[in-house]
């Protein structure tokens, strides 16, 4: 509670999937704290997977689902 996150524009943030069993990449904003994320069309904010290399458009193809998880908040 009380707590702010912000995100720049032109951040990318990657999440690593699978540590435990089932377990996907997740950002949980809970009750009381707040996210600030103003990204642009020019520097927009990336959420992606830990293996996705962002310079190579076709590292990662439509199959490739499950990767990351969410953005909660509560």
């Amino acid at each position: 509670s009380g707590v702010t996150l912000t995100i720049q524009a032109g951040t990318i943030i990657k999440g690593i999937t699978g540590l435990a069993p089932g377990a996907v990449a997740s950002v949980i904003v809970e009750r009381g704290a707040t996210i600030i994320a103003n990204g642009t069309a020019q520097n927009p904010i990336i959420w992606t997977a830990c293996t996705d290399d962002v310079s190579d458009p076709f590292d990662l193809t439509s199959s490739d689902r499950g990767l990351w998880g969410s953005l909660i908040i509560l």
